[in-house]
């Protein structure tokens, strides 16, 4: 988002993702970190990855739910947010980090101009991964859109609609993904912001999504 080009845009957390005795974690603007690296440096016991998408940090903390939705925070020592809807959501959107404020704002817009309602669950550790939220709320919806800033290759959008399609069978009516194509990131603002997912992309998905169909 920075036009820093390929050597400092990169998403490499995928890379540590299934590493036996580890795990990810993602902050993202909804929950201060202090709740996240004071509960992790007292009881680490194993190698972690903090992922900090630098974005974040000229973000503001905020606990200030978009009007119509509700923030919530799971009681886990490393929370998952979700920002529900006053009605019934007709899609899950699950994200992580710093795409968490994309997302929101994509939620708002398929809303405001689509009549579209989402439910976004957003966990903050990454691995080992507790899909309980994210099938909760896909089985009620039927719905799954899984959204990341790195390449779809085996990365943890993919294992996220596995795992839910293994979970769920048939309640899961349909499941897609928005993520950055196999390609460098451009150090060009217009190529970059073209290749990542835009507030504008995830909104399209969002209401693809809610269409009736299969994957």
């Amino acid at each position: 988002g920075r036009g820093y080009g390929p050597t400092h845009s990169q998403s490499l957390e995928k890379h540590f993702l299934g590493l036996p005795q580890t795990q990810v974690l993602a902050l993202h603007h909804r929950i201060d970190p202090a709740a996240v690296y004071g509960p992790l440096f007292e009881t680490i016991d194993r190698m972690t990855l903090v992922i900090e998408n630098k974005l974040l940090y000229a973000k503001r903390l905020s606990g200030v739910a978009p009007g119509g939705w509700a923030l919530e925070h799971s009681d886990e020592l490393f929370p998952t947010t979700r920002l529900r809807p006053g009605g019934e959501a007709d899609v899950t959107v699950a994200c992580y980090g710093g795409e968490l404020p994309i997302v929101e704002d994509a939620v708002v817009k398929a809303f405001d101009e689509h009549d579209v309602s989402a439910e976004v669950v957003c966990p903050t550790r990454l691995y080992p991964l507790n899909m309980a939220p994210v099938l909760e709320s896909a089985a009620r919806t039927g719905r799954l859109l899984v959204v990341e800033e790195g390449h779809g290759f085996a990365a943890w959008g993919s294992e996220v609609l596995s795992r839910a399609f293994q979970e769920l069978g048939p309640q899961l009516v349909k499941g897609s993904r928005v993520h950055a194509p196999a390609h460098p990131i451009p150090s060009c603002g217009p190529l970059e912001k073209q290749l990542l997912p835009s507030v504008d992309g995830v909104c399209k998905a969002i209401v693809e999504a809610a269409r009736d169909g299969g994957v």
